[in-house]
């Protein structure tokens, strides 16, 4: 299989040398995924929205979708996404590009939307390179070449924002590549897990992306992720644990839901609303309490399922609950970094209680 051509342009405000600094991390990592800069520079006289030093005044003719916000000399003259656009297919043009490529502009033009990135159904991405420094301390080349990663992989997954709601696209953020993060600031969770949930991983599957792409992504994020994992503006201070009236396990001041299976999900909520911990060999006694949360998460799930994995979570030898115990744990570890996962976390020992060690907990769910 020939390998996916990326191609990397920017636009003529963007410094060389900063375009230099992404494109060569991106091309460190090899695999099927070919990423081929091009410093190509676009002629200011061909598109007026270029030249705003001759052209102070314009009234941007947006396309719908696109209004947010409107032309504004102190925004730094946002571009509509249709001009935006414009450059990339103009590029292709110029340079006969096949259609199976994708087109990367790299720009410090801020655009209608206020995007952090965005791409066409014409296999087209623009990534917005500047004010990173309002997010993070690290090198803006290293969130600027996960944008272009994340975009690259979400054309590959067919998937596109036009206001059709998808399981893909993560309003709520859970430390997946595809958070939406309308807050930008939430931003910084994404790049901090670099993380693909299990729904899009099966979303990739399903298009048939291939597992030398996978692989290099996977090995691309893991690198700009050691970036930000000891960051000295990551929040100190717990964020509190919220369980809404839907069972929806929030840690809202890092703006994370902490997503899990059904009875996993029953095992953590038990242990919230137990602060003094409780040993295994104790979970029978609570059978009941398991079986109506369970049947109150999953409403539709049969009775023998449900009487099956409380039996087997409930179990006075622990077999189960140790394996539940350590997927959650690696859950949450994966969401945070190490030295905030501790306190989200089950904690004990054979022989011992076990329990969450975290301070500010409500729970508003009922069952």
């Amino acid at each position: 299989m020939s390998p996916t051509k990326v191609i990397l342009i920017k636009s003529p405000e963007y410094e060389t040398e900063r375009f230099r600094e992404v494109c060569e991390l991106l091309t460190d990592f090899n695999g099927a995924l070919a990423f081929v800069p091009d410093y190509y520079e676009f002629d200011r006289k061909m598109f007026y929205f270029l030249r705003y030093e001759l052209y102070p005044v314009h009234g941007f003719e947006y396309p719908s979708e696109d209004v947010a916000l409107p032309f504004d000399q102190w925004r730094t003259y946002p571009l509509s996404w249709h001009e935006l656009f414009t450059l990339c297919n103009f590029y292709r043009e110029q340079n006969q590009v096949e259609e199976k490529a994708i087109v990367v502009l790299l720009t410090k033009r801020k655009n209608g939307l206020n995007w952090f990135s965005a791409h066409d159904r014409l296999r087209n991405i623009f990534v917005h390179t500047a004010e990173w420094e309002n997010y993070t301390p690290v090198n803006p080349r290293y969130p600027i070449a996960y944008q272009v990663v994340e975009n690259v992989m979400q054309i590959l997954m067919n998937l596109h924002i036009d206001g059709i709601q998808t399981p893909y696209f993560h309003d709520s953020p859970i430390g997946c590549m595809n958070d939406f993060c309308l807050n930008k600031s939430q931003v910084i969770i994404k790049l901090q897990t670099a993380n693909i949930c299990p729904t899009c991983l099966k979303r990739m599957h399903q298009e048939k992306i291939s597992a030398q792409i996978l692989e290099q992504v996977k090995s691309l994020f893991a690198g700009i992720r050691q970036q930000f994992v000891f960051l000295s503006d990551v929040p100190t201070a717990l964020s509190p644990i919220h369980v809404d009236a839907d069972g929806r396990i929030m840690l809202s001041d890092y703006g994370i839901e902490l997503t899990l299976p059904p009875q996993h999900k029953t095992l953590y909520l038990f242990l919230l609303s137990r602060p003094g911990g409780v040993r295994v060999n104790q979970l029978l006694e609570h059978k009941e309490e398991f079986l109506e949360m369970y049947k109150r998460l999953k409403p539709k799930a049969e009775r023998p399922a449900i009487e099956k994995a409380v039996n087997n979570l409930v179990h006075p030898f622990g077999v189960e609950f140790n394996v539940v115990r350590s997927h959650i744990n690696k859950r949450i570890a994966g969401l945070l970094t190490d030295s905030l996962a501790a306190p989200y976390q089950i904690s004990g020992r054979k022989n011992s209680t076990y329990c969450i060690r975290h301070p500010d907990v409500t729970i508003e769910f009922a069952y």
